[in-house]
C-alpha cells in the first residue's frame, strides 16, 4: 500500500504542529518553574534575613541589658566598700580620740595627785620642823 503525499504531507503537518505546541507548553512550564524558584528563593532569603537581624537584635539588647547590669553592681559595690571604708576611718578616728584624751585625764590626774601628795608631804614636813623648832 502506498500512502498518498497529501496524507503524508497531512501527517507531518499535524505531527510538526504537535510538536511546537508541546515544545511552547514545556517552555512556559519551564518559565513558571523558573518563576516558583525565584520567588522561592526570594522568600527564603527574606525569612533568612529576617531571623538573623532578629537575633543580631536579641544578642545586643542582651549585651547592653548584661553590661548594664554589671555595671550597676559594680557601682552597689564600690559604694559598699566606699561606706564602709568611711565608717571603718571614723570608727578608728573616734578610738584614737578617746585613747588620747583618756590617757591625758590619767596623766593630768596623776600629776594632781602627785603634786597634792608632794604639798601635803611639804606642809606635814614643814608642821613637824616648827612644832620641833618651837
Amino acid at each position: 500500500m502506498l500512502v498518498s503525499p497529501l496524507r503524508t504531507c497531512f501527517f507531518l503537518k499535524n505531527f510538526f504542529g504537535f510538536v511546537v505546541i508541546f515544545i511552547i507548553t514545556a517552555i512556559i512550564i519551564i518559565i513558571i518553574i523558573i518563576i516558583i524558584t525565584i520567588f522561592i528563593v526570594i522568600t527564603v532569603c527574606i525569612v533568612t534575613a529576617i531571623i538573623i537581624i532578629t537575633a543580631i537584635i536579641i544578642v545586643i539588647t542582651i549585651f547592653i541589658i548584661t553590661t548594664i547590669i554589671i555595671v550597676i553592681t559594680i557601682f552597689i559595690i564600690t559604694t559598699i566598700i566606699i561606706i564602709t571604708a568611711i565608717i571603718i576611718v571614723i570608727t578608728i578616728i573616734i578610738v584614737i580620740t578617746i585613747f588620747i584624751i583618756t590617757t591625758i585625764i590619767i596623766i593630768t590626774t596623776i600629776i594632781i595627785i602627785t603634786t597634792i601628795i608632794i604639798i601635803t608631804t611639804i606642809i606635814i614636813i614643814t608642821t613637824i620642823i616648827i612644832i620641833t623648832a618651837i
